[in-house]
């Protein structure tokens, strides 16, 4: 009897003893993966391989381990090496969705990137959860192939289902602008002021098409009454590419009455940063019976379900100085979202003011909500109310109220 207890005791021990060092040993190889990323991530990615490898020597199921390798020869465009090790993961574990995304990875670097959508696609077969980065880069892929419709509806499905990334948002932006799509707008706005003016009228109708030298090429004919007076403009307006995450912006715009500029003339230039921010600047030229030129800039960035905008304009000839901040947030698609905007002075790119005070250092105040929403996937609506407070003359102001909606049709 004592000789069984002897036993099972130096068994418990031996077990307990065995699990010690197992959970040590881990340890020693957790700590050492912590080293070898350090070294990667710092530029030392030939050390970084090594290490893991004797990592591997020890522990050869350390699938993340092997995964990392992978990314070490993806950022050292040795592509092969790389497909060997990832490949070897899906094989092993098929079910592990790190290894796709490395392995797509390796395929858009090196140019690849059907082969790309097949790795994307062997993932969605084999994992069961939704998984977003895969589909974000199948969408980056489909994009290389200049197949934007299949990667506009991915990313929005993405977006519907809750995923709003500051990455996500910005990237379906770039590519909604690249859709060749057909697209006719009506818009209207009515303004009431506290005195002075019987109420405003403004309406615009356009229509835009995606073509290969102009960008989304886009016409429109602009009405206005105002001080009594029937007032029409035409205007052109093109994007232009820039190459890889940036673009141009160009407008041209011509009037015979006095209420709107006799010639308008400007120009941008956008441009994608790191870490989800834009950047543009350009200038805005209008021929009233005296010419007008304004330097614009603005800066903008995604966070979470946000795009934040800060504009400046500057009038040469006034020295005066306006700005303009604007803050959307997404609700559920990159077309369904709430505008708020809150500014001082007047934009040269609000077709609804009195342009001619753009001459004048008066002061003007304005707030603007509104909101927009997709229907059936080819009807846009738009409504909003906005706010102004206006100076005159000198310490008077007078108010201004705002209503506006538009709607938009697209078709191919």
């Amino acid at each position: 009897m004592i000789q069984i207890i002897n036993r099972i005791v130096l068994t418990l021990i031996a077990y307990l003893c065995l699990n010690s060092v197992q959970a040590q040993t881990k340890m020693n190889v957790d700590d050492a993966f912590s080293k070898a990323r350090d070294l990667g991530f710092s530029g030392k990615r030939a050390e970084a391989r090594e290490l893991s490898r004797q990592i591997l020597l020890q522990s050869p199921n350390y699938h993340d381990v092997k995964i990392f390798i992978g990314r070490m020869y993806n950022f050292d465009k040795m592509y092969d090496s790389a497909r060997v090790v990832l490949n070897e993961v899906i094989v092993a574990k098929p079910d592990y969705a790190d290894a796709y995304v490395a392995l797509m990875d390796t395929e858009i670097w090196s140019g690849n990137p059907k082969e790309a959508i097949k790795i994307a696609d062997k993932g969605f077969a084999n994992l069961t959860s939704p998984q977003d980065e895969l589909s974000v880069k199948k969408a980056r892929a489909l994009r290389s192939l200049e197949k934007n419709d299949e990667a506009y509806i991915i990313l929005t499905n993405v977006i519907e289902s809750g995923n709003r990334s500051s990455d996500i948002l910005a990237f379906a932006e770039t590519v909604k602008r690249d859709i060749q799509v057909k697209k006719i707008g009506l818009n209207y706005s009515y303004d009431s002021f506290s005195d002075t003016f019987a109420p405003w009228h403004a309406a615009s109708l356009s229509y835009s098409q995606r073509t290969k030298v102009f960008g989304s090429l886009i016409g429109r004919v602009n009405y206005a009454n105002r001080f009594g007076i029937n007032g029409y403009q035409f205007e052109v307006d093109a994007y232009p590419s820039l190459g890889k995450g940036a673009y141009l912006y160009v407008n041209a715009g011509y009037s015979e009455s006095r209420i709107f500029p006799n010639y308008r003339v400007g120009s941008s230039a956008y441009f994608s940063l790191p870490k989800s921010y834009e950047l543009d600047f350009g200038f805005r030229y209008l021929k009233f019976s005296s010419a007008t030129t304004i330097l614009t800039g603005s800066i903008g960035k995604y966070t979470g379900n946000f795009w934040l905008n800060l504009r400046s304009n500057y009038v040469l000839s006034s020295s005066s100085v306006s700005f303009n901040f604007t803050t959307r947030y997404y609700t559920k698609s990159a077309e369904d979202y709430l505008t708020i905007v809150l500014s001082t002075g007047i934009s040269p790119d609000e077709r609804e003011r009195d342009l001619t005070t753009l001459t004048a250092n008066l002061k003007s105040f304005r707030a603007r909500i509104s909101y927009q929403h997709l229907f059936k996937s080819n009807i846009i609506f738009n409504t909003g109310i906005g706010y102004a407070s206006d100076e005159i003359t000198t310490s008077k102001f007078r108010t201004d109220l705002t209503l506006f909606t538009g709607l938009e049709f697209l078709f191919k």
